[in-house]
């Protein structure tokens, strides 16, 4: 019995420790993150909005293996990068913070995953919501945060056979 109880604290303090603040746990992205012209970043929408002659090249990134990181952070579901000679309207971090009334060093998320560097903006077609993260345990935060979900609602929260109304209510 004493074997069970250490196994389950040594467990839970695995899981607990094994978070970091580089990803939200609310975040349940399942879907690429499109990156234009190596530094606007948006959503499968954002093709929609490019004319099919401005998109010069498309480069697709599986899954990265596993210990290779990528620096936008997004390495795990994928990543489309397009080339493209076309004007995308976007916001960029700084603008966000500044907007939202918060000091520069505010870190910024997309869809649950901090960014990592400041070359990234956002495509303003992309943008779903953008909300303040207040410090909590949960997420490992220690300041507030902005997190800006390119997903919509419905796509938050993974798959829908998983999602319960409970799980929805945040």
């Amino acid at each position: 019995m004493k074997n069970i109880v250490v196994s389950a604290f040594v467990l839970g303090g695995v899981l607990v420790f094994g978070q970091n603040s580089e990803k939200l746990f609310l975040s349940k992205k399942d879907r690429p993150t499109v990156v234009v012209n190596d530094s606007i970043l948006g959503n499968m929408e954002l093709l929609r909005t490019l004319p099919e002659s401005a998109i010069k090249n498309v480069e697709v990134h599986k899954r990265a293996a596993p210990g290779k990181s990528d620096p936008l952070n997004f390495n795990e579901y994928g990543l489309l990068r397009i080339t493209a000679e076309a004007t995308v309207v976007t916001k960029s971090q700084e603008e966000l913070r500044s907007f939202m009334g918060l000091p520069a060093e505010t870190p910024v998320y997309m869809d649950g995953f901090l960014l990592k560097d400041e070359k990234y903006g956002f495509a303003v077609a992309s943008i779903k919501e953008i909300e303040i993260i207040e410090p909590n345990e949960t997420d490992l935060i220690s300041a507030k945060a902005i997190n800006v979900w390119t997903l919509g609602k419905e796509a938050r929260f993974g798959p829908s056979f998983l999602r319960t109304a409970d799980s929805l209510i945040r």
